[in-house]
């Protein structure tokens, strides 16, 4: 049985700013593995997987393992996750 997403404070959300890289990118690039956003965020990979496990673990993103490979995107089945990638998107285009 799957579980479910825990609740996630704004503060958490944003608490780090390599989890507010990774949100931002996700929302602008999509779907994209650790190795990708280890190299666009300029993060080395065990900060990158430590972020990814926090918002994966509280539903703001969704991951699946295909063979080795890790894949990560905005669990858009998520109201918070919605919300927050329409708050980064508008932030994003009036800057």
């Amino acid at each position: 049985m799957p579980t479910l997403p825990q609740k996630i404070s704004l503060e958490e959300v944003f608490s780090t700013k390599a989890r507010v890289r990774i949100i931002k990118l996700l929302i602008s690039e999509g779907e994209m593995n650790i190795t990708q956003l280890t190299r666009k965020t300029c993060l080395n990979h065990k900060i990158v997987s430590s972020n990814i496990k926090v918002l994966s673990e509280k539903g703001i993103i969704s991951t699946e393992k295909i063979g080795r490979i890790r894949t990560c995107k905005i669990n858009k089945s998520n109201p918070r996750a919605k919300l927050l990638a329409k708050f980064i998107s508008e932030w994003q285009k009036r800057l």
